[in-house]
């Protein structure tokens, strides 16, 4: 089993990318095994975010939930587009279903409020035993400056979970708000840190993706125990 985080910015960046999302689908479906999926918000969630925000929106809760909706959206979008593809091929992930071998994909967005899709991720990967786990995301990793602003931006290629810790401190990204830009959310990192978790976070580059899942060479950042 290999459990997938996917970016909501990746399949949504402004407009749905069908381009990704057909390729994407392909990769999934050819590879040998079987793949827990969680997608995330990305610009749909920020977008209703901002116009609750704007509208009065008080509480973080309120904001968090119209995101989860934006995943749930974003996950039901990639469930269909595998179905229309080859049928019974994936299907929602639930608490009764991961074990079932006939499914080869299992998919679903957000769950509760307080925290991104990163924590769900890493909670069903450790429930799974997930041999591998994957974010995936619209930049090739963790940097240690912000490359949308950077351009002398350095990729990290490995980091263990206090040096991502030391990241979040500098960066004072220590707490959980709506729409946070972060590969890994502090709430999800505390999880990934305590139970040990090892994982991988690239770019939207299908190749590189294949090869990460063939164990070949790749480009993006390690996050160890």
């Amino acid at each position: 089993m290999i459990t997938i985080g996917l970016g909501g910015s990746v399949l949504v960046p402004k407009n749905i990318n069908q381009k990704f999302l057909k390729a994407f689908r392909d990769l999934i479906l050819k590879s040998p095994g079987r793949f827990l999926i969680i997608v995330g918000g990305g610009q749909t969630a920020r977008t209703y975010q901002a116009a609750l925000k704007n509208i009065g929106a008080k509480t973080l809760a309120d904001l968090d939930q119209i995101g989860i909706g934006a995943t749930k959206l974003n996950a039901e979008l990639l469930l269909f587009s595998f179905l229309a593809k080859r049928k019974n091929s994936a299907g929602e992930l639930n608490q009764s279903n991961p074990e079932n071998k006939k499914i080869k994909v299992l998919i679903a967005g957000g769950e509760r409020t307080g925290r991104s899709t990163d924590y769900p991720t890493l909670a069903w990967a450790k429930k799974s035993q997930s041999e591998k786990i994957i974010f995936i995301s619209n930049t090739l990793g963790l940097y240690d400056r912000d490359p949308r602003k950077n351009t002398k931006a350095k990729l990290i290629r490995k980091i263990d979970w206090s040096g991502y810790q030391l990241y979040l401190n500098q960066t004072r990204q220590t707490n959980w708000s709506a729409g946070l830009h972060l590969p890994i959310d502090p709430v999800a990192a505390a999880f990934g840190s305590k139970n040990r978790l090892n994982l991988y976070l690239v770019g939207p580059n299908l190749k590189n993706i294949e090869n990460l899942i063939k164990n070949k060479n790749f480009i993006g950042t390690i996050v160890s125990a």
